[in-house]
């Protein structure tokens, strides 16, 4: 995948960002596959597909993918990169911030949140933009709200028969089914809604002593 990352054509998409991130990577590591250029160029790119408010398109104007994808990425590379690319971090802490404000109004009091778009079958993956925040020391909204959004929506999802009888994730929304897949889809595509658990990573860090500050 990272060598991949460099040498292929990207559609006009959030998949520019695992180009950035590859690169990203490369260049903390001190690696010669690092481009600069390459990663500029990309993250421009990303940048055209901004709408305003918060909101980007990319080949669908909106659905529930872009928060755990544009939005999503937007912040990890905003958590290491604020202190060099500091104008362009500014603006996608900005943008988060906004988007978090009209966003949790698509999330009901129970826990559920509005089915819409591609990739349902990744479920509480749509927690990961939350979730990333919280990783990222953004308090879009007050950290307390936050982490009540995380937590209900977790609970709703596990009250429902998205396991199989091995308990692993299955195809499928609130039930297995196969007609939610689309041909991206593998078995292992419901584990992209692990990405809602980025939050542990930032208490690991507050358990290490380097933030100080509770949720």
């Amino acid at each position: 995948m990272a060598f991949w990352s460099n040498k292929q054509e990207f559609t006009h998409n959030n998949w520019l960002y695992f180009r950035i991130l590859v690169n990203l990577a490369f260049e903390k590591l001190g690696r010669d596959e690092f481009d600069e250029n390459l990663m500029e160029s990309s993250l421009v790119e990303i940048e055209n597909m901004y709408e305003g408010s918060g909101w980007y398109h990319d080949l669908i104007p909106f659905d529930n993918y872009k928060p755990w994808a544009m939005q999503f990425y937007s912040i990890i590379y905003y958590s290491f990169s604020k202190d060099v690319d500091v104008e362009r971090c500014q603006r996608f802490k900005d943008r988060v911030q906004l988007f978090a404000k009209q966003y949790v109004y698509t999330l009901t009091k129970e826990g559920s949140s509005v089915a819409y778009g591609r990739s349902l079958t990744y479920r509480f993956g749509i927690m990961s933009f939350f979730s990333a925040l919280s990783y990222a020391n953004i308090e879009a909204l007050p950290y307390g709200v936050m982490k009540g959004i995380i937590l209900r929506n977790l609970r709703w999802w596990f009250s429902k028969p998205i396991f199989d009888r091995d308990g692993f994730l299955t195809i499928g929304y609130a039930y297995p089914s196969q007609l939610m897949a689309e041909q991206y889809n593998a078995e292992g595509s419901p584990y992209w809604a692990l990405k809602a658990y980025l939050m542990l990573a930032w208490m690991k860090i507050i358990h290490s002593g380097n933030l100080k500050r509770g949720i």
